[in-house]
């Protein structure tokens, strides 16, 4: 529907812990999952709606003050070692992010940003340790003296340093999941709700509410749909997932129980494609006064966060957010190749199932481009809803080859987008490859072979790029897999600091928990010895966040490396093993849970 378009957004600024800066961008919509402005009235709101894209600002986790252009000198055998936050100096040489940086460097093995790590990127030089490849050069072996591990500062010369781009998770992807998380989480207020015709905070089970694009104006474009309708984020109570709520025009589109029954028909056909990842089937649907002053049909689909329809992206118009001048955003052929090819598969799903998508679905308002390249068809089964109302209860479809021929209109559309003239398959040939003008033409039907009776034939002239397309998704699937895995073991380390924190130093404890001898005695010390470094020339603390995570890897694991830790008062010196501190550890606990079992004593969280 000729409507603008942004994306998704809701009232109020992201927050500022997303590390992102919001910027509008105009463009043109009637998808699921986007949100619109350039509509008077209620549409204001929409306009207040509106989220662009979120660029995150990397965040580096060691303090400015606290970095190193190089490895720290090695001490003269009468000074006392000092721990330093090594770290930063370790990223910096490593391409790993800092402030105002936009990514890892291109270097490394496998173009991977990260060069293999050198002697001075750690503390003690490369060796073996829990947190990287390397870690224990500086302990046993490492080539220093007995003494130099024992100082009258409780800055002890360290083992091996974990990189942070080792342990955290990519920063831009993190941002990119709260951003997303963002998008779904937050709503509009009811007097919001209520000036676009929603007069209730919860409609049918879903809350949270807010518009994706306003209301159309009248005599503005229907779309493809033909039909005004708006298209709302909520939560459902049932599940807590977000979905896109379409509200058709109860005046253009009156709504019966043959229609609501008809869409719930549609619903369970559809369901055998429910995971299907390019298809948004539809989930559900009924009937309600609670979105506008009538009575209204109310179809259901997945929501996609952040999302643009391939006309907003790629055809029409948006504005440069530098020079302030329309651009076009034309989709590169290998864009193209990968777009054929994840609608030629979900052509051949829907297709191999008995059922079409149809010429409406696969207009490009309705296409939705989401993260990492991800394509899908949108507003599935809204045309055969429409069609059933305006037709007295007939349920003919179309053909797979409507299906085939719609496709092939839409990627011309894309093919030719920003020449300025009327797409063509002629203009597409200048443009594109031969290769590429082959499909499209043999898509509609027009090209110099026979054409593509069915969605299998498009399958097949496609596998070459459909190889590619794997290649690319594997990779996706293996830079997940890696982030994943940091964060699970960071899970493991979030649970062992609330067992040490909820050990150490506790107030108000039993004698027998308070004793300054036993499991506790060595706790404190090994919490000391990992969290308040200090410089011992200025007592600045030192923060390192390497240490800190070295120590509490090894702690969770339980090595057998054992670890020098010097008393606060520098009275004493006391060496254990990181087994044993364990051992220790889980004692305290299970100690500290039996009191809190006790009567009158609290109890287990």
């Amino acid at each position: 529907m000729g409507s603008k378009a942004l994306k998704f957004g809701v009232a109020g600024d992201p927050p500022a812990d997303l590390g992102a800066q919001a910027e509008t961008k105009p463009s043109n919509s009637d998808a699921t999952g986007l949100a619109t402005d350039g509509a008077p009235g209620a549409a204001g709101v929409a306009q207040r709606l509106a989220a662009s894209t979120l660029k995150a600002n990397v965040q580096d986790f060691v303090p400015s003050s606290s970095k190193s252009n190089g490895p720290t000198p090695r001490p003269s055998p009468g000074a006392r070692p000092v721990v330093d936050s090594g770290l930063a100096g370790a990223m910096s040489r490593a391409g790993e992010f800092r402030p105002g940086s936009t990514g890892p460097s291109p270097s490394g093995p496998g173009g991977r940003g990260r060069p293999p790590a050198t002697a001075g990127d750690y503390r003690g030089g490369p060796g073996r340790g829990p947190m990287h490849g390397g870690g224990r050069g500086g302990g046993r072996g490492g080539g220093r003296s007995p003494q130099q591990f024992i100082s009258s500062s409780p800055n002890i010369a360290g083992r091996g340093r974990a990189r942070q781009g080792q342990v955290f998770a990519d920063e831009r992807l993190r941002a990119e999941l709260q951003q997303l998380r963002w998008a779904q989480q937050t709503g509009c207020s009811a007097e919001e709700l209520q000036a676009l015709g929603v007069r209730a905070e919860v409609v049918e089970g879903f809350h949270t509410m807010a518009p994706l694009e306003p209301p159309l104006s009248p005599g503005q474009d229907r779309g493809p749909l033909g039909v005004a309708s708006t298209v709302f984020k909520g939560i459902s109570e049932v599940d807590g997932l977000c979905y896109a709520l379409r509200r058709f025009d109860g005046r253009q589109l009156p709504p019966t129980v043959a229609m609501r029954d008809h869409a719930l028909q549609l619903q369970a056909r559809w369901a055998r494609l429910a995971d299907h990842p390019s298809l948004l089937v539809p989930r559900h649907a009924f009937v309600t006064s609670d979105m506008d002053q009538i009575p209204t049909l109310v179809l259901i689909h997945d929501f996609l966060p952040r999302a643009q329809t391939a006309q907003a992206l790629h055809i029409d118009p948006s504005r440069d957010a530098q020079s302030g001048a329309l651009v076009h955003r034309a989709p590169s052929e290998g864009a193209l190749w990968s777009y054929l090819v994840q609608l030629g598969n979900a052509l051949r799903a829907v297709h191999n199932e008995g059922l079409v998508v149809g010429p409406a679905a696969l207009h490009p308002t309705k296409l939705l481009l989401a993260s990492m390249g991800r394509l899908c068809i949108g507003s599935i089964a809204a045309a055969d809803v429409i069609r059933f109302a305006q037709t007295q209860g007939s349920t003919e479809t179309g053909t797979p080859r409507e299906d085939l021929e719609a496709l092939g209109r839409t990627m011309l559309q894309l093919a030719c987008a920003g020449s300025g003239a009327e797409p063509s398959l002629a203009l597409a040939a200048e443009r594109q490859s031969s290769q590429l003008a082959q499909v499209l033409g043999d898509l509609l039907g027009v090209g110099n072979g026979p054409g593509f009776g069915t969605a299998a034939e498009l399958c097949v002239a496609l596998a070459p790029y459909a190889f590619m397309e794997l290649d690319a998704a594997s990779a996706r699937n293996v830079l997940l897999l890696n982030e994943l895995s940091k964060e699970v073991e960071n899970g493991r380390v979030a649970r062992l600091l609330v067992k040490l924190c909820t050990v150490v130093d506790r107030p108000g404890e039993r004698p027998q928990f308070g004793a300054e001898s036993g499991d506790r005695y060595l706790l404190r010390q090994l919490f000391h010895h990992v969290f308040h470094q200090s410089n011992p020339e200025t007592g600045a603390p030192v923060v390192d966040w390497g240490h800190v995570l070295e120590a509490l890897g090894k702690l969770d694991a339980g090595t057998r490396e054992r670890v020098p830790m010097l008393a606060r008062d520098e009275s004493s010196l006391l060496v254990a093993s990181y087994s044993d501190m364990r051992h220790s550890l889980e004692a305290a606990y299970r100690g500290l849970l039996a009191q809190a079992q006790g009567p009158g004593q609290g109890g287990m969280r």
